[in-house]
């Protein structure tokens, strides 16, 4: 039972099977550090991206600040210069804003 052209076809069979497993597993090894390289460049990315949107929306936060200070301090000028006339619009305004919570 035991022919040497079945015992070589065999041998070669196993040896190119052998072979085949070797390739993949080498393309397995490189998927995965190929793989592993893209994982990390969107990791750096994301840390880019997210740093700045921190730095954009902290600027956009302090622009909102200087602003708003300087409105304020633009109304209390036109208030002190203008006692009587503010009284008037603060009154009609709170007027007006309880007639809209009632409704």
């Amino acid at each position: 039972m035991n022919n040497p052209s079945t015992t070589a076809t065999l041998r070669d069979a196993a040896a190119k099977g052998k072979d085949a497993l070797e390739t993949g597993k080498h393309a397995l090894t490189d998927a995965a550090a190929h793989a592993k390289a893209k994982v990390s460049d969107m990791e750096l990315f994301a840390e880019k991206s997210l740093k700045t949107g921190r730095e954009s929306a902290g600027k956009a936060l302090e622009k909102t600040e200087k602003k708003t200070k300087e409105m304020m301090s633009d109304l209390l000028e036109v208030v002190e210069k203008n006692p009587g006339k503010s009284l008037a619009a603060a009154v009609a305004v709170g007027f007006l804003a309880a007639r809209a919570v009632r409704n």
